[in-house]
């Protein structure tokens, strides 16, 4: 936050305009944001391989099913699993 707050600082023309409750929203969103792509970023490297393709048999005979032949699916990095919308 301490860097965001510096850049702040150090291009006055850009911000000046806001009042404290928006440049203070903006510093806030912004360590947030560094937060959330720190946590990605180490349940990424966590999950390792543990992230592989797995097999899939598609639905034949039902109108609009999907048939893709394989989806990747990692829920250790998330806690998701990934579905696909046709």
């Amino acid at each position: 936050m301490a860097d965001a707050l510096a850049q702040q600082l150090a291009q006055p023309a850009t911000h000046e305009e806001l009042g404290f409750e928006e440049r203070m929203a903006l510093l806030v969103d912004r360590e947030t944001t560094y937060r959330n792509n720190h946590k990605i970023t180490r349940l990424l490297k966590a999950a390792g391989s543990s992230c592989k393709p797995v097999r899939r048999t598609s639905i034949t005979g039902i109108p609009g099913a999907c048939t893709r032949a394989s989806l990747p699916i990692c829920s250790a990095a998330t806690g998701y699993t990934n579905t696909a919308m046709c």
